[in-house]
Formats: C-alpha cells, structure tokens, sequence
C-alpha cells in the first residue's frame, strides 16, 4: 500500500451505545447539570429555534498525537461542554456569547458522548497510536477485524488530547482541551441515504470544502439533532439589546403554543448582567 492510499480513512459507522433511562441518571455534584452550546452570533440561536435542530458543521481536528502520516482529518460534529455558570466566561470569550443549554439527562438520551481526552505520553495513547496505524496499513475481509478497524475508527472521533492546537477564524492557538469539559454528537451518516463523508482526508481539507459539506448537511435532516423546546434549560444572550430581540422574535417568528413561548422567554439569560455576580 503506498502512502496516499494509507492517508485515505475507509468507511466507519458509529455503534450506538446503550443509554440509561431517565429514570436511572443520577444527577452531578461537581459539573453543571446540563450541556452548554455556544455561537458567534443571534441569528445563528434563532434558526435553532426555528428549526427545533441543531445542524451539525464540519470541524478540523488535529490528530497528529498518533503519528505524522494523517495530521488531520474533519468530521461532522456540534460540540457542547458542561462547564458550571460561573466559570464559563473563557469558553464564551473563545466560542461566542450565545448560547442554548439542554438538561444533561436530554443529551445522554440523545446519544450525546462526552469526550476522552488523552494524554499523549501515556501508555493508552501510544497502544492506541499503534494499533490505530497497522489499522490503516492492513487490508483485510475478516468480519472481526474489521469490527475492530471500526471500533478505533469510532472511538477516534470522541478522542481528544489534553493539550494542543485548534484552528479558528484562521488562526491557530494553543489550548488546554480539558477545561472545555466537551460532550459530542456526531450523526451516524454510513446510516443515512445521503453521499455525504463521514470522514474527511487531510488532501481535501480546506475552508471552502468544509462549508460547502457543512451546507450540505442542511439537506440531510437525518444528520440533525432535534429537541423539543421542554428541553431546553436555558437561553443565553449577550446584553439587554439582544435579549429584547429574542423575546420579539419568539413572540413573532416561531410557530409554537403562547405557553411555550412565555416558557422561552423565562429561560433566557443575560451575559453581560451575570458577569456582575459571578
């Protein structure tokens, strides 16, 4: 096998694990009892709430901690952390000051996985690098190895260093992932009917293919991650002014019982007058 056709991942579907009822969850002492998603921007909460959906994008990730020959790849994910209130003003600073927050117990029903991050000197991380690598490098028909080869696959894609770069807004930066405290969905698409990739190369990564993929996942509801609005904890907004802009635009624009929408407007919360008490 030469090295470009070692740097092409193959197929891999995600298994869903077994989640506990709801009325198994034991609730946390020590992280928010719920799950936080930030954005940049008002108009990107209220087509959330419009569609009753968050449409995952496709994100770079760095995963050169398992050796140089793929450096990265970009897979479709939406990203949420379950940071308590009062230490989330660095995660806003970097992800945006607005946000939806679900109750914790929604997103473990939802197939919503928190993340393993690992340390790249440790023994895991280099017993995962090997196997993961003569993974790639071995063709094979055999049934089990190949529910192996999809198991690293699959677990790859909820796998994160400790420390290292992240790409954002076209810059790279040096980050300290375990504060971030992340949970991540990412939609099965080897189990939809769409052409969509699960998994993007090294060679096709590039902003302009990332978007137009990222569009593309608009067209494929399956992809979606639906809500009803009882889920929702909290809505947060950046100061007075966007808040009365949501208020209005759930009173006008969204196509919901009048209760559903007092209940809306009682959950939102205000950055700028949080920060005063925290």
């Amino acid at each position: 096998m030469n090295k470009e056709e070692k740097n092409v991942l193959p197929p891999v579907e995600i298994i869903p694990p077994q989640i506990s009822s709801a009325s198994q969850y034991i609730p946390p002492k020590q992280s928010a009892n719920a799950l936080f998603n930030f954005m940049r921007k008002i108009d990107y909460l209220k087509l959330i709430l419009k569609n009753k959906a968050i449409i995952p994008r496709y994100y770079e990730e760095y995963i050169n901690y398992l050796g140089e020959d793929i450096p990265r790849i970009a897979y479709p994910m939406t990203c949420f952390c379950d940071i308590n209130l009062q230490k989330l003003i660095p995660h806003t600073t970097l992800y945006g000051q607005y946000g939806i927050v679900f109750y914790k117990v929604w997103g473990i029903e939802n197939k919503i996985q928190p993340i393993h991050y690992i340390n790249k000197n440790s023994h895991i991380c280099e017993d995962f690098s090997l196997l993961f690598n003569r993974a790639l490098e071995t063709e094979s028909n055999d049934e089990m190895f190949e529910g192996l080869k999809n198991y690293l696959l699959t677990h790859l894609l909820f796998m994160k260093p400790i420390d290292g770069k992240m790409k954002q807004l076209g810059e790279e930066k040096d980050l300290n992932f375990h504060d971030e405290r992340e949970w991540r969905y990412v939609p099965n698409i080897y189990g939809m009917s769409t052409e969509m990739p699960l998994i993007v190369p090294p060679e096709s990564l590039n902003p302009v293919a990332l978007n137009s993929l990222s569009e593309g996942l608009k067209n494929v509801e399956g992809a979606w991650l639906k809500f009803q609005y009882s889920n929702i904890k909290y809505l947060i907004v950046k100061d007075l002014h966007d808040q009365k802009e949501l208020i209005q635009y759930i009173i006008e624009e969204l196509s919901c019982k009048i209760d559903e929408k007092y209940d809306l407007i009682s959950k939102i919360l205000v950055l700028d007058e949080l920060n005063e008490d925290w």
